[in-house]
């Protein structure tokens, strides 16, 4: 298939079709020209720029853990990790929790989930769920953002002591 075109008489080169750097980085192309007796040559180098037209993907669109309440700080949970098919910059992925949670840091660029000081207590939560989104690009526009759904499930232990409920006078 011929992405480079050229007009024989004149020399112009045109492309026939879009590149996608993805597909491939570059090309290597040698023009010569002959007058019937004499033929010079000439190499092309040609960088395709990657444009940002691929969006990140999760492998899933949800995951679920089950934790014990009470977990110290800075327990990592998870490491949850997106995919893009873009370039450098446009391939780069930072993460972030929506909303900002009390109880749930995530480190921006590796996709680490840890707990915080203010972990979970099963008498006050027993579920929780949050979203993970990771965004490419981030220093210009557009940027490009995939979507991960986190459901945690706390895990009861035996964290309280026992009380005694005296019987009300009759």
């Amino acid at each position: 298939e011929n992405i480079f075109s050229i007009n024989s008489a004149r020399g112009d080169l045109w492309i026939s079709k879009s590149f996608d750097r993805e597909l491939q980085s570059n090309y290597s192309l040698l023009i010569c020209a002959f007058d019937g007796f004499y033929q010079i040559c000439s190499s092309i180098y040609v960088n395709i720029l990657d444009e940002n037209d691929n969006m990140c993907k999760f492998n899933s669109s949800s995951i679920t853990l089950t934790i014990n309440e009470n977990l110290p700080s800075n327990i990592n949970l998870i490491q949850v990790q997106a995919y893009d098919s873009d370039y450098e910059q446009n391939g780069t992925l930072l993460y972030k929790l929506s909303p900002k949670t009390p109880y749930l840091n995530i480190d921006s660029t590796t996709g680490t989930i840890q707990t915080t000081i203010n972990s979970f207590d099963y008498e006050l939560i027993q579920t929780y769920s949050t979203l993970i989104i990771a965004c490419d690009n981030i220093n210009s526009l557009p940027s490009l953002c995939c979507y991960l759904k986190i459901y945690i499930n706390i895990i009861d232990i035996n964290d309280n002591f026992p009380y005694l409920i005296y019987p009300s006078s009759t």
